[in-house]
């Protein structure tokens, strides 16, 4: 079973639309919302370009979370060895303008003010950070399909004509937003390849997933191998360290003469309450499956 990951980072991106169909852009504007993306329109090819360039040249801003290592021994710098410096995850924050990099572009197949359709549109950007997904009622779905299979595209939806039913574009906005979840989630998590105990746990994503959702996260940042900083929408932060029930006890008994005497009588008192000291002091934790965890 493929593992799912939480990703080291996230924050607001942009989704970008191409359609030259003015009347489906509407749709679309009226009906999308999140305060989690910058949902941007375009119905020309040169709009989009402007829109991809941009996004290039803010990626190239932003810090690089894999640092090459010093190697004497390669000619070749393919063959040089990384590390990723946790470090430099919470510098991505102080990126102003971080939100105009796109994480995800949805290209209608048939553009008919456009010499190229979509499919010969996505073919030409080739490899990108972002994630690429075809709109598309009048295509072949064997052209879709295989533009999937050969990596052009990253995922192909059936677009609804307006004149169908409102259910139809009801679905439609509903199946968009399902997507832009898991692409977003790919997105983040293939831009880094660091791997621990807490962010490969299968308990821990569906926990993490839980207060994302309560909580109307719209970024966070892993501070530490325990501990994220999240940003919720309104702007204010919020930390959450998580431990397993082994590390929460190894800690309590190795740091149980550092602990304030005045809040925990005992080392049993400190088990039985479950508490997790943080960099703010000793906060309770709650009992999620294997795992402990606070909010603070």
């Amino acid at each position: 079973m493929v593992k799912k990951l939480v990703a080291t980072h996230r924050y607001k991106t942009t989704v970008l639309f191409y359609d030259d169909n003015f009347e489906y852009l509407d749709f679309l504007k009226n009906n999308l919302a999140s305060n989690r993306y910058n949902f941007k329109f375009v119905n020309n090819l040169d709009d989009f370009n402007q829109y991809t360039k941009l996004s290039a040249s803010v990626k190239e801003t932003l810090p690089q979370l894999l640092v090459r290592l010093d190697n004497e021994l390669s000619d070749n710098p393919k063959h040089d060895s990384f590390d990723f410096d946790i470090s430099r995850i919470n510098k991505l924050r102080q990126v102003a303008n971080k939100s105009d990099e796109i994480s995800i572009v949805f290209i209608d197949n048939n553009l008919k003010n456009s010499e190229y359709n979509g499919l010969c549109i996505c073919g030409n950007i080739g490899e990108s950070s972002f994630k690429k997904v075809l709109l598309t009622g009048e295509c072949d779905r064997i052209d879709a399909i295989n533009a999937l299979n050969s990596k052009q595209i990253d995922l192909y939806i059936e677009k609804y004509n307006l004149t169908h039913k409102a259910l139809d574009n009801v679905n439609i906005i509903e199946k968009i937003m399902a997507e832009l979840q898991k692409l977003t989630d790919r997105f983040f998590i293939e831009s880094n390849s660091y791997v621990n105990e807490l962010i490969s746990n299968q308990d821990f994503k569906e926990l993490f997933d839980e207060i994302i959702k309560k909580l109307g996260i719209t970024e966070y940042y892993l501070q530490d191998k325990e501990t994220f900083l999240m940003i919720d929408s309104e702007g204010r932060e919020i930390f959450l360290t998580c431990w397993n029930e082994d590390k929460f006890n190894v800690y309590i008994e190795l740091h149980s003469d550092e602990l304030d005497s005045k809040k925990l009588a005992t080392l049993d008192g400190v088990k039985q309450r479950k508490f997790i000291p943080t960099y703010f002091g000793v906060k309770e934790a709650l009992k999620f499956k294997n795992l402990y965890y606070c909010i603070y």
